[in-house]
């Protein structure tokens, strides 16, 4: 069926064209049904009124009153999600008082579980996941601040006109992760967009018009998307609307950002993060062997392979706690994703950034740790007895074995690293241990 014969079958229906709506027309909002304000009902009538007169048209009536058992299953499940325990139905049974079923309401609506039983329907209206839910199923690891925000809003019994102000303009309102709002919808991620300038641009706009479908979706309760392309037919929204409504969000990208909070303002983040990495070193070579009968294999100085669960990660850290002498030195260092291709090259679009380096201009510094090329004269040492280095990958690939070495060439074995760490990350922060000296197995080449 074409377009034209929609909106004939539409006419047909009754869906009438009212005057004066027509998109561009001076005063064309004014007639429009969907724009009119709601009708008040009669004074003293409610919603059951209206339903016990259908009823009675068709003989009907109201159901009798839900015994005290299962009022108390249907309210416990309606605010929060889960059944009364049997100490909660017994308390309730007992309670003879007519003040008892106000009383369990306002203790199911002070409860944390209320916020979790109603957010959903909120995230479920901006479409909110934990993966990116398009094309592939990537996993969103910081998409949560803004679930708990959500939760904490309905727990908190946050104004409506407060809700909306904070997820539009959250960052300007000390609420950080309200603004996860504006980033909910799926998206095309690095990978799946062409790297002609005509891609790039499609791919920016197809983001701007995810944001303003669930804004105007969420807030509006109807979707501003078609006008996109066309002026809409039976809604008075113009192309012209689309776009103005656009620019309002053009500073808007998708990625991830570091939320502020109370603590954060004198760089406690990154102290913390710096001795959970000296804590999590000295633990290393404290982790027990699994039982397996197999030895723990010394650290080779020419090839080492850390095999990992099929990880997702945009970075790899190696970081050197202690050596067998000197100091640290690394020969190329290289991460294979699931396809077994060599994400930390280079010529990949890999880059890197290390913690320090020999002064030597010609030899050992870090962009020799990612050119592909082996030997000593080749690799990176670090200026002082312990030292990291992190190979950034040109997107998030699955991350699933990481070989290094400290001259692939075999003539020397000083400097070598006997004590270690490996982790992965996102595009920001989160660092997740992987691998780690105290943890090696022969897992063969």
């Amino acid at each position: 069926m074409k377009v034209r014969d929609i909106t004939c079958a539409l006419f047909l229906a009754g869906a009438a064209w009212t005057a004066g709506a027509e998109p561009g027309e001076p005063g064309g909002r004014d007639g429009h049904w969907s724009f009119d304000a709601p009708a008040d009902f009669p004074d003293g009538l409610s919603i059951d009124h209206f339903v016990g007169a259908k009823l009675a048209e068709r003989g009907l009536s109201m159901s009798p009153p839900a015994d005290r058992l299962t009022w108390l299953r249907r309210v416990h499940l309606d605010l929060i999600g889960l059944p009364p325990t049997p100490e909660e139905v017994a308390d309730f049974l007992r309670d003879a008082d007519p003040g008892a079923f106000g009383r369990v309401v306002e203790r199911l609506l002070a409860s944390p579980r209320y916020g979790e039983r109603w957010a959903q329907h909120w995230l479920d209206v901006v479409r909110y996941a934990d993966t990116e839910g398009f094309e592939v199923n990537t996993p969103r690891p910081n998409a949560w601040p803004y679930r708990d925000y959500v939760i904490e809003a309905f727990n908190n019994d946050t104004p409506y006109d407060q809700f909306v102000r904070e997820q539009l303009a959250g960052d300007q309102l000390g609420e950080d992760a309200a603004t996860g709002f504006l980033v909910t919808a799926a998206r095309l991620l690095p990978g799946q967009i062409g790297k002609d300038a005509a891609s790039m641009r499609l791919a920016r706009q197809d983001e701007l018009g995810e944001v303003v479908i669930n804004t105007s979706q969420a807030f509006l309760g109807l979707t501003v998307g078609c006008a996109r392309c066309h002026d809409h037919k039976f809604d008075a929204i113009s192309a012209e609307d689309y776009y103005a409504m656009q620019a309002f969000f053009a500073g808007v990208s998708y990625g991830e950002r570091r939320i502020r909070s109370a603590g954060d303002g004198g760089g406690e983040l990154e102290r913390l993060e710096e001795r959970r990495r000296q804590v999590e070193g000295a633990l290393a070579s404290l982790v027990p062997l699994a039982n397996s009968g197999v030895g723990r294999p010394p650290v080779d100085a020419r090839l080492n392979i850390e095999r990992l669960a099929p990880t997702r990660a945009r970075r790899v850290r190696f970081t050197i706690h202690e050596t067998n002498k000197y100091e640290p030195c690394i020969d190329e260092l290289e991460v294979f994703d699931s396809s077994g291709n060599n994400v930390a090259l280079a010529t990949a679009g890999a880059t890197w950034t290390a913690s320090g380096s020999n002064v030597e201009p010609d030899r050992h510094q870090p962009e020799f740790i990612n050119d592909g090329e082996y030997g000593n004269s080749r690799s990176w040492m670090c200026s002082s007895g312990t030292g990291w280095i992190t190979i950034e990958f040109a997107e998030e690939v699955t991350v699933e074995r990481v070989v290094w070495g400290r001259d692939r060439q075999g003539k020397f074995t000083d400097r070598l690293a006997t004590r270690y760490l490996i982790e992965v990350g996102g595009d920001v922060g989160g660092w997740r241990s992987v691998a780690r000296s105290g943890e090696r197995r022969e897992l063969g080449s």
